[in-house]
């Protein structure tokens, strides 16, 4: 299996770091995977934990070049945002010693989809369909954070297999994203952004509107699924063409050729959709692509179809293009996905069950009982308990949003040490219900102390969903020094966020923001009533008469040197004493 992150396999390895070679004091390289025209990818691991990282640097030649290091910050913060297991995400961003940018990433092994598709050929449409619903479900995590990706394709997607579970799909490389909104604001203003009549993309995959420079959104995205969805069904994308104009000319003018005659008409109409040349003709979301592919029915065409469309000869463009006219066609309940034998051998195999109902006076079939159930039983959940975390990780594949497995691996993680796998599953419960924030903020906190790549990670979930006791570990990941401190930071400028700190955090981020003696003595009355020990430090160089000035003898704070002031400054001093609090 080959590990890809966007780069050429066949470019030549960068020299520039070499095995054994340690970055930012915790990154041990291990080898070479990759390079392309805008850096090198290196397998690394954490000197401490032996974790295995991926590490991409942007060659030292680009590093004047605004573009190429706007792109390579794009990737970085798309990555990071994204908290989902569909994408290949970011925990970390360091510097060599020369100051070149490395980014840290999930390290994944697998094949890309386009080694896929031509080591094996096209996919059966219940192969395709989780597939695709992942691929969904992590554009819904990335356009919910801002973030469109504009280049999707085989390439960019990487399949992940083991044994005994589905083949999951991750999404790689944001180098071209466009960022919208919060995530755009992020991005530093000498970073060139994305003008009309500027083109980024891969023309087999880009949407009209993105292929000729309009303004895009995240339709365009929706629309390279439908490429891709059609090249994982048909074998080939819909429009082919030696250049760019000619494959957006197919695209304004044709119908994408028919699909397959195996292919059940509820999916061919919806990959139909998506290829529509008008955006607002497509699937207008992210989300709503990924409802409509969850309930498409997999039931196999209709014999009349398949007679009507040889192999050599398929049926008009107009008979898979035409979307379904009823309302139960438009609106598809849970019909067969596969039949009988079938059904069965793909269920066992892939460890998915599916769902046959029949209508009204029918005899229940054999695949009647064959139902996923939603949640492990309490004896299945209490062996894996048992049996420790990895057996914990094996059931939440099966079970993915159940509240009481994920709750169960946050804890294991916790009770192991291990804060980057604390990180992955809280963010999993966050995800699929509102965790006790009594219970898992001091958990989340105490993993964000010890580790740099898990406090990045655990940003969006102390901000968003382990309220007070949540917001208020961001103030101290706000003090710190690295990529958390930056996100903490951000997160602490939303107005939501702010409002849920406790009053001993709020006057503590404004002793931060204070610059002037004047504005740190208003500030006293507050510290005296609201402040916590975690204004000892403050306290300490506030009393201090130095600090400032020529070799730093001059006063800073002069006017707390007065009686009232002074005598503030000395009770809180001794209350922070008593209570244990680090004195300098």
């Amino acid at each position: 299996m080959s590990t890809r992150l966007g780069l050429s396999d066949t470019a030549p390895a960068s020299s520039s770091l070499t095995a054994g070679e340690v970055v930012a004091e915790r990154y041990r390289i291990v080898s070479a995977l990759g390079a392309g025209a805008m850096g090198s990818v290196f397998l690394a691991e954490h000197v401490t934990l032996g974790r295995r990282v991926a590490l991409k640097t942007i060659h030292r030649t680009l590093l004047g070049s605004a573009e190429a290091v706007a792109r390579f910050e794009r990737e970085a913060l798309a990555s990071a945002r994204i908290d989902h297991p569909n994408v290949v995400g970011a925990t970390d961003v360091v510097h060599l010693a020369d100051g070149t940018p490395v980014l840290v990433l999930e390290y994944v092994q697998g094949r890309s989809l386009t080694q896929r598709l031509a080591e094996q050929g096209p996919l059966g449409a219940a192969e395709a369909l989780p597939l695709l619903e992942g691929l969904a479900s992590a554009l819904v995590a990335a356009h919910g954070a801002g973030i469109v990706h504009r280049d999707l394709k085989p390439d960019n997607l990487l399949l992940v297999e083991r044994p005994g579970v589905p083949v999951a799909l991750k999404i790689l490389d944001f180098g071209i994203a466009k960022l919208v909104g919060e995530a755009a604001a992020s991005v530093t203003a000498s970073s060139p952004g994305t003008q009309l009549g500027m083109v980024y993309g891969t023309p087999r995959y880009m949407a009209p509107e993105q292929a000729v420079g309009q303004a895009v959104d995240a339709r365009v995205d929706v629309y390279a699924v439908g490429v891709i969805a059609y090249e994982l069904l048909a074998g080939r994308v819909p429009f082919e063409g030696d250049d760019l104009m000619a494959i957006v000319t197919k695209q304004l003018t044709e119908a994408p050729p028919p699909l397959p005659p195996s292919v059940p008409q509820p999916l061919a109409a919806l990959v139909a959709r998506l290829l529509a040349a008008k955006p607002e003709d497509r699937v207008s979301s992210a989300h709503e692509l990924l409802e409509a592919l969850r309930t498409v029915s997999l039931a196999p065409p209709s014999p009349a179809r398949v007679a009507a469309a040889p192999a050599h000869d398929p049926a008009p463009a107009a008979s898979i293009a035409e979307a379904p006219k009823s309302e139960t066609e438009a609106r598809p309940e849970l019909f067969p996905r596969v039949f009988a034998g079938l059904a069965l051998a793909v269920a066992l195999a892939l460890g998915v069950a599916y769902v046959r109902t029949r209508s009204p006076g029918s005899a229940a079939g054999p695949l009647a009982a064959i139902v996923k159930p939603d949640a492990p039983s309490p004896a299945e959940l209490a062996r894996a308990k048992a049996a420790g975390r990895g057996a914990l990780e094996d059931l939440v594949f099966l079970y993915p949003h159940d509240v009481a497995v994920l709750g169960a691996l946050v804890e294991a993680a916790h009770a192991e040490g291990a804060p980057l796998l604390v990180a992955k599953h809280l963010t999993a419960l966050a995800e699929a219900s509102a965790p006790d924030a009594e219970v898992y903020a001091a958990v989340a906190e105490a993993s964000a102390q010890k580790s740099e790549e898990a406090a990045v990670a655990l940003v969006p979930v102390l901000a968003k969903h382990l309220g007070t006791r949540g917001a208020d570990a961001l103030v101290t990941l706000a003090d710190k020094k690295g990529f958390a401190k930056k996100l903490a930071t951000e997160a602490l400028a939303q107005s939501d966020v702010r409002a849920k700190i406790s009053k001993a955090s709020s006057v503590l981020l404004d002793t931060r923001a204070a610059k002037t003696c004047t504005d740190r003595k208003a500030l006293l009355p507050r510290m005296t009533t609201e402040g916590d020990e975690r204004l000892a430090p403050v306290v300490a160089a506030w009393s201090s008469a130095g600090g400032c000035g020529f070799l730093a003898l001059g006063d800073c704070n002069p006017c707390l040197r007065a009686k009232e002031p002074a005598a503030q400054l000395a009770e809180m001093r001794a209350r922070f004493a008593d209570a244990g609090a680090p004195k300098r």
